[in-house]
């Protein structure tokens, strides 16, 4: 298609030693890295919020989502996609503007997206429902179908602020998707279900747990075919929480990961103390 086909490597490698870097800092002195701060002469890109409210997958659900489009980005070249869940996380358009700038990574159109929520009928009387968990834990294929026959489609009708239309990849190796916590399983079952629409994800700490299903999945990766797609985790090293329904959570994340290493999948994985990986 053209040489960006050849990149994504950077862009998966980068997205994981970003935003999972290895340190040897302890829980209560780490620094963001210089490619998490503005740095001078570094183009900024733009980031757009729209509102999303016409699902037929979660039907009655609003969301906001937001558009990061780096200076650098021509409408005539489809740019490379990250779609990342709970919004905008890790400083991630500050790294982009770093490392597009350094060509550390490609020319990147990111889309974070803010889970569902079903407003109440009357706020006097009701709270809102929070469809999180429901969109982000269960597996299946509907959070996928809803990316990508409803929320993407709604993204390339946008413009930037100086009327660039929206443009990216559709081939799967320019893609990756990515999250934390439930963010983090949803991305991997985005990928899990259509691999050729992301072939790249970033999981950190995801809930690999019997939460609705995720526990499945260390036996689902080892009856299928490896190198479904790209894989980089960051895990941590020392959370302890036990629940009675589901257990040590911290030997149940580790589970999904291990049987990516098993079957030889295309995975990198880092580890972070539970502090210095929330500050992170």
């Amino acid at each position: 298609m053209r040489s960006i086909r050849l990149r994504p490597v950077f862009f998966s490698l980068a997205l994981a030693c970003f935003f999972s870097p290895v340190s040897a800092q302890t829980t209560d002195n780490y620094q963001p890295g210089p490619d998490s701060k503005l740095q001078v002469g570094v183009p900024k890109g733009e980031v757009l919020k729209f509102t999303f409210d016409k699902s037929k997958i979660f039907p009655g659900t609003t969301r906001d989502y937001w558009i990061y489009v780096p200076a650098q980005y021509k409408p005539d070249t489809p740019a490379c996609l990250y779609v990342q869940q709970d919004g905008i996380r890790f400083a991630a358009p500050t790294v982009f503007d770093n490392l597009i700038h350094k060509q550390e990574l490609p020319i990147i159109v990111a889309v974070f997206v803010a889970p569902g929520v079903v407003k109440a009928a009357d706020g006097n009387t009701a709270l809102d429902r929070f469809n999180r968990s429901y969109e982000y834990d269960g597996l299946g294929d509907a959070y996928a179908r809803f990316l990508i026959d409803e929320l993407l489609p709604d993204v390339e009708t946008r413009k930037t602020s100086d009327g660039r239309a929206i443009r990216f990849s559709h081939l799967g190796n320019d893609r990756a998707i990515g999250g934390e916590s439930s963010g983090a399983i949803a991305a991997f079952t985005a990928a899990w279900e259509r691999p050729g629409a992301f072939s790249r994800v970033f999981s950190a700490i995801g809930t690999y747990v019997d939460l609705r299903g995720g526990m499945r999945y260390p036996t689902l990766i080892r009856k299928f075919e490896p190198n479904r797609f790209a894989f980089s985790f960051r895990m941590d090293r020392t959370t302890s929480i036990f629940t009675p329904a589901i257990g040590g959570w911290r030997t149940r994340r580790w589970n999904a990961p291990s049987s990516l290493r098993v079957m030889k999948c295309n995975m990198c994985g880092v580890t972070a103390d539970t502090t210095a990986s929330n500050q992170r």
